[in-house]
């Protein structure tokens, strides 16, 4: 395996970061239907920062996963499994007063799988509007956000947090928060050989959390209590 990550300022509001993960493994096992397995693992991305002054800034990211499985029974080729995921996502982070910060946003992202075995769907794509507002008052700090995703392959979900925390100083805070999830199985989760169930549906939890936290001058600790309840856990 090997990964590289380089960055340039290119002035005194714009950066650019960049970043490549490859990962290359051999297994070898017992088996009556394969016995050798030869994996490909690659990860790239690009994302750029600009400064926009009193109206915020803009972050802008873009990448692609895909991994490759190629199955082996002694010198016969025997199955090939692939999958990518492209992804792009537009944040602007609005200032509004001092200690208040709205961030606004679009992600997208697609799948594809390629094998030799047959699928319904091999390709599939992803696009959510997010939101989150940050503000403090006094000791106080409030966080709301929400998301839409629209998934085409498991259609339209909501989703959303709201959290509220108190400072008695800047040792010692009290944050309680609740919000909801929704994860769609990815297309190894489906398909992938043997270890795959094209009949998963998609992931679904409710967490809530009550936790008090603090630090001293070389530590910090925090104290939670918390509960999720997952539906359709994968």
């Amino acid at each position: 395996s090997g990964s590289l990550a380089a960055g340039w300022q290119v002035d005194e509001y714009t950066a650019i970061e960049g970043n490549l993960l490859r990962a290359t493994s051999l297994a070898e096992y017992d088996g009556s239907w394969t016995n050798e397995s030869r994996i490909l693992q690659q990860v790239a991305g690009v994302s750029a920062a600009r400064e926009l002054g009193t109206a915020g800034s803009l972050q802008f990211m873009l990448g692609r996963a895909w991994d490759r499985s190629r199955d082996y029974q002694g010198d016969s080729f025997v199955g090939l499994f692939e999958t990518r995921r492209d992804s792009a996502s537009l944040q602007w982070n609005v200032p509004l007063a001092v200690g208040r910060l709205l961030t606004l946003g679009l992600d997208h992202q697609r799948d594809h799988v390629a094998s030799d075995t047959f699928y319904v769907r091999s390709a599939r794509d992803n696009t959510a509007l997010f939101a989150q507002f940050v503000g403090d008052a006094g000791p106080w700090r409030t966080e709301v956000s929400l998301r839409g995703d629209e998934n085409a392959q498991f259609g339209q979900h909501a989703t959303g947090t709201a959290a509220i925390g108190y400072a008695w100083s800047n040792a010692l805070q009290l944050l309680v928060q609740a919000g909801t999830g929704f994860k769609a199985p990815s297309f190894n989760d489906l398909y992938y050989p043997f270890f795959g169930n094209s009949e998963l549906d998609p992931e679904r939890s409710r967490s809530a959390e009550l936790a008090l936290r603090g630090r001293g001058e070389s530590a910090r600790w925090r104290v939670s209590l918390f509960a999720t309840r997952f539906r359709d856990l994968i």
